[in-house]
């Protein structure tokens, strides 16, 4: 069985909250990766990727139409996204529906 002085051990511990603060910092970075909203005529020299869809699910959510671009935006940055186009909003019931949209991918 394997015996750990303190100093191993407390040096383990330091190592972990090192590794979860640099998590925590770093993760609201990762999540401003997200596509850019545009509109169709500055797309002109970017390349386009695909049409996306966005749901909203199911639930009594009056807000549906934001949810449905949030998942629309994450299937996007999937994609490696930098924009995205809206084209249209369908509604299914008075609280879900789904919008799609264009997705490209512009250079710097």
């Amino acid at each position: 069985m394997a015996r750990y002085t303190n100093i191993e051990v407390i040096n383990l511990s330091q190592a972990l909250i090192f590794v979860a603060s640099f998590v925590l910092l770093i993760s609201p970075m990762v999540a401003l990766a997200q596509p850019q909203e545009a509109q169709e005529l500055a797309m002109q020299k970017c390349h386009y990727l695909q049409k996306v869809l966005g749901k909203s699910g199911y639930g009594h959510n009056e807000d549906w139409i934001k949810q449905a671009k949030i998942n629309a935006l994450g299937h996007a940055a999937k994609l490696g996204a930098t924009h995205l186009v809206w084209e249209q909003s369908y509604t299914a019931t008075d609280y879900s529906g789904s919008v799609s949209a264009k997705a490209y991918k512009c250079n710097p």
